[in-house]
Formats: C-alpha cells, sequence, structure tokens
C-alpha cells in the first residue's frame, strides 16, 4: 500500500519493475474487504491479473485501476465529499454535526450495500430514466461546486470542525472511539456477508 503515491513513481528504475503493482486497501483493512489494484504502465498483464486473483483468494474485493491518478478511485470519491462537505459549513449552510448526518443517516446508509450507479437504477425507471430526469441539475450543482472551488483545509472552518469532533470526541478517547467504529463494521461485514451467503443459497 502507498497511500495516494502512484507506482510509477518508485519503480521506474528497478529491474522487475513489471512485477511492481500497488495493493491500496480501505481502512481499516481487517473489515473493510476494498483493495484497489494499481499497476505502473510498466507493470505485466500477468502481474495484474495474479494479483486480482491473489486478492479474491483471501476474500477481498478487488477494483483494478487501469490508469494512474493521485488519490486512486476510493479517496478521489472520498475527498469530493469531504470537500463539498467543508464548503457547506464554510458557507454557513449547515452545521458540522448535521454534515455528518447527511452522510450516516442518509446516503450512507445504503453505500453500505450499493454505489452510485446502482442507486441511479433503482431511483428510477433505470439509469437512463434516472439521467433524463435529473441529469440537468445534477449538472447545473456540479457547475455550481466547481465555481465555489477547492478549499484550503484551514483557517475558521477547521476550527469550528475541530471544535465539534474534539467535544465529541476527545483526543484522549480516540482509541476508545476506533474500537467503536470496528465494532459496527465487524457487525456491517457479518450482515453483508450473511446475507450474500443467502443470497447464494437461494440461487
Amino acid at each position: 500500500s502507498t497511500s495516494c503515491i502512484i507506482p510509477s513513481l518508485f519503480t521506474e528504475g528497478l529491474k522487475h519493475r513489471a512485477q511492481c503493482i500497488v495493493a491500496h486497501p480501505a481502512n481499516p483493512p481487517y473489515y473493510c474487504t476494498l483493495v484497489e489494484v494499481v499497476p505502473a504502465p510498466w507493470t505485466s498483464e500477468e502481474t495484474v491479473k495474479r494479483t486480482l486473483e491473489i486478492q479474491k483468494d483471501i476474500g477481498q474485493s478487488p477494483i483494478y485501476i487501469r490508469k494512474e491518478l493521485n488519490g486512486f478511485v476510493s479517496n478521489r470519491i472520498q475527498y469530493a465529499i469531504l470537500m463539498e462537505c467543508w464548503r457547506l459549513v464554510e458557507e454557513g449552510v449547515c452545521s458540522v454535526e448535521d454534515a455528518d448526518v447527511a452522510l450516516t443517516e442518509g446516503i450512507g446508509m445504503r453505500y453500505a450495500f450499493m454505489g452510485n450507479f446502482e442507486t441511479m437504477q433503482l431511483n428510477a425507471q433505470g439509469a437512463v430514466d434516472y439521467c433524463e430526469r435529473y441529469g440537468e441539475n445534477i449538472k447545473r450543482v456540479c457547475v455550481e461546486q466547481q465555481e465555489l472551488g477547492a478549499r484550503d483545509l484551514s483557517g475558521p472552518t477547521l476550527e469550528a470542525v475541530a471544535s465539534y469532533l474534539n467535544s465529541k470526541i476527545p483526543l484522549d478517547k480516540l482509541e476508545e472511539r476506533r474500537a467503536w467504529r470496528d465494532g459496527w463494521l465487524k457487525a456491517l461485514s457479518k450482515e453483508k456477508m450473511e446475507r450474500r451467503n443467502t443470497a447464494l443459497q437461494n440461487l
């Protein structure tokens, strides 16, 4: 794992660079099974294929990142959500707490078992109907977001975010909260596995 570092930055001069590849897990990896498999331009197809097979064999959920880019896929999605939440707080649209609740009690509920594209399919009469109904407004919102631009994660907004988080989770209680998080993830992971096994048995 390299966090956001693409493999071509440190493998180009290696003798066996065709065998070099990044396998970037989600955090914490013992409950989140996602692994982003990221080859360099010179990584062999066999290395990619074998890495995907190994990840599947040990129970992970690998995705193949076909192009190198900063942040890979999951971080870029996460950062897009974080930046929008940051702007909403900075613009006075909602509080830090409410921005989090919008995720934990809203879209985050379904993200645990289906992604954005499947949501499109189910929230209308298929993806085509969804885009025909909502596509223009989605585009307008995204243009507004682009005009608002990226924000520095600092200043008064950071002070507000840190103040809320430190009151909710004091720094000396981080380990306890991580254990709480892991307990939820363990229960969710078990539930997903049991439901998948039941679905397979009913095929």
